[in-house]
């Protein structure tokens, strides 16, 4: 999330008061502070000293700044007076990168009453970054803090307070902080942009929170793409625990979505289809790696796993109407839930779907698992409102799963 650099000459330029009926001392002193606007009047009796300070400024003779601040501060009678000697020691501060000293100025030019709220408050923006950028992320904050109360709808103030609460080593509060952007974006019919998505993902990875999860939801939702689709599958997979069921549907998921990427993702997806019996999905699955050349020909491990698969394949696919038949007739949902993993293994989607429905009517069968593999029969079948509705029934620790299974559906052809 790249912070957008504030010009500090620009904002001096947009936020200045000017001397009303400067002497020509002062109208021609070299490097002026900012381009004249409307003049303001000020006491006759602080004129001299701002003048002073101004050209002692402009000359970048800063080791006399602070003497004629003092001075002229002694004469100041009016807000006009106060502001505009605090704008002298914001242009010094700002000049000499002491950008302490350019918040305790711009805090002297509020306080004086003179001066828009609204220049105001991008004059602390750019100096909160400023201090941001120094690491000083402590001065920074409160800055930024305040400027969320009065600027409620600046999403720069919340990135750049994500930021610096991030560097503080609150994740936490860098999530929430910069939530409250995208939620004034949303509000404003706006999309959110792809990079506040990776930086939220990274301050709850990093801070090791399992929101991170969540947020790479919101991302690949928002923005389904080939890098989204691996990259949120692989955190999702890193901070939620998941059985060896749960796991062998994240592979489908992975191969379904084409983020089935590496040779070790592919072996182990066909050594876990081979441990669950399922030979088909195991020849399946390791041809495809070859295919799509993410698989070594000269692997001998996965060829091992393939030659073995192939040899049990005929035999395996006879024995299915057999299996059904003995599976229908017993009390247990378990044998209709192991026959419909097979039929599934061999992409016969319709008859797995009907096996699935089947289990789900037997009291024994884990029915999260059952619907969660109902949805995704359905899912690669075509059926995508009866793959939302399974999907949707899914409770419980699968439940996460199943809500990418159901946004892969929705995203399906």
């Amino acid at each position: 999330m790249s912070l957008k650099k504030l010009g500090f000459a620009t904002l001096l330029a947009s936020g200045a008061l000017t001397l009303a009926s400067a002497p020509a001392t002062a109208q021609t002193a070299p490097a002026a502070a900012a381009a004249p606007t409307k003049p303001v009047p000020v006491s006759d009796q602080v004129r001299p000293s701002l003048i002073a300070l101004q050209t002692a400024v402009n000359a970048k003779n800063y080791a006399a700044v602070p003497g004629l601040i003092a001075a002229a501060n002694a004469k100041a009678k009016t807000s006009n007076d106060r502001y505009l000697i605090a704008q002298m020691q914001l242009k010094a501060a700002v000049d000499q990168n002491d950008f302490s000293t350019a918040a305790s100025a711009v805090a002297t030019m509020r306080a004086s009453g003179a001066g828009t709220p609204a220049q105001l408050d991008q004059f602390d923006l750019a100096i909160a970054q400023s201090l941001y950028n120094a690491k000083n992320y402590a001065a920074a904050a409160p800055v930024l803090e305040r400027l969320t109360q009065s600027n409620p709808n600046n999403t720069d103030v919340y990135l750049v307070l994500a930021e610096t609460r991030n560097a503080q080593g609150q994740p936490a509060q860098a999530i929430a902080t910069l939530q409250r952007a995208m939620a004034v974006r949303t509000a404003a019919g706006q999309p959110v942009p792809q990079e506040w998505y990776k930086r939220g993902i990274a301050f709850a990875y990093n801070g090791k929170l399992p929101t991170a999860s969540a947020l790479a939801y919101d991302w690949v939702k928002a923005y389904p793409s080939t890098d989204s689709w691996r990259d949120s599958l692989r955190i999702f997979e890193q901070l939620s625990p998941a059985s060896a069921s749960d796991k062998l549907d994240l592979y489908r998921l992975r191969r379904a979505a084409g983020v089935l990427d590496s040779e070790n993702e592919y072996a182990g997806y066909a050594q876990l289809a081979t441990d669950r019996g399922l030979p088909g999905e195991t020849v399946a699955v390791i041809n495809d790696g070859y295919a799509k050349g993410k698989i070594n020909r000269g692997n001998a491990a996965i060829r091992s796993l393939l030659t073995s698969a192939q040899g049990r394949v005929t035999t395996d696919k006879a024995s299915l109407p057999g299996l059904e038949t003995r599976a229908a007739a017993a009390a247990s949902g378990r044998p209709l839930l192991n026959t419909a993993d097979a039929y599934f293994g061999y992409g016969d989607y319709g008859k797995a779907a009907t096996l699935y429905r089947r289990a789900l009517t037997k009291p024994d069968v884990d029915k999260n698992v059952a619907n969660l593999r109902l949805g995704i029969a359905l899912a690669q079948s075509g059926d995508k409102a009866g793959a939302q509705a399974a999907f949707a029934a899914v409770t419980g620790p699968t439940a996460d799963l199943a809500k990418y299974w159901q946004l892969w559906a929705n995203r399906a052809a």
